[in-house]
């Protein structure tokens, strides 16, 4: 299924922004496939890209289910015994990732009132929808605050406030500092979901154009 237009946009503008090219791998949805797939596809085009620019001249860059996608082809890097270099960071905005717990859903549940963009309840069902009908995924695809991150990229995290992913956000920041990674984490207040992916209100202004520098640097 093609991307909607309004994303090409924003990744062309992003581009534009940041002074540099801009890589759109189409990732197969968990409606066709599974999780492992679609970081399979996105190893895949890393690689493809290592051919032209160097690891330390990439930085991997999502949004909601591509951020979970971003960090785990970095964990995925990091595990493999294949020798790929991890890329120069992650930026990952709002990262989708299934509870790890009961109490993580708990708290997530708790911001029913305020997340606009994600039902919280949606993630009571999540784990179903990434693994499909595959029984054996690796559960780090799946949560990621399970996994280790001493041998990934720096992943800098962005989240609204009032997302319930924010739980997680702040959950990964300290599960990758926790096991040996590098992580930097902003939660914006009042904010809702991928509320950074563009600079078109006021209130992610800053942090969109912070993001164009992580890329440039």
């Amino acid at each position: 299924m093609p991307p909607h237009s309004r994303y090409l946009q924003d990744a062309l503008n992003l581009g534009l922004s940041a002074k540099h090219d801009i890589w759109y791998p189409l990732y197969p949805t968990c409606t066709h496939a599974n999780i492992e797939d679609a970081i399979r596809m996105i190893r895949a085009t890393y690689t493809h890209m290592l051919e032209t620019y160097k690891a330390e001249d990439i930085s991997i860059y999502g949004f909601s289910s591509g951020a979970a996608l971003a960090i785990a082809t970095s964990i995925n890097i990091g595990i493999t015994k294949e020798t790929l270099p991890q890329p120069a960071r992650i930026i990952a905005i709002s990262p989708l990732s299934a509870p790890s717990s009961p109490d993580e859903l708990t708290e997530m549940l708790a911001f029913e009132r305020y997340d606009i963009a994600l039902h919280p309840r949606y993630f009571q069902h999540m784990r179903s929808i990434l693994v499909g009908k595959k029984s054996n995924i690796p559960e780090y695809m799946i949560s990621l605050t399970t996994a280790s991150f001493a041998h990934c990229a720096p992943i800098h995290i962005y989240a609204g406030g009032n997302e319930a992913l924010s739980v997680k956000a702040r959950a990964l920041a300290q599960q990758i500092k926790d096991s040996g990674g590098n992580a930097t984490l902003t939660i914006a207040n009042r904010m809702c979901h991928c509320y950074c992916t563009t600079d078109a209100f006021p209130e992610a202004f800053h942090d969109y154009h912070e993001i164009c520098e992580l890329i440039m640097s």
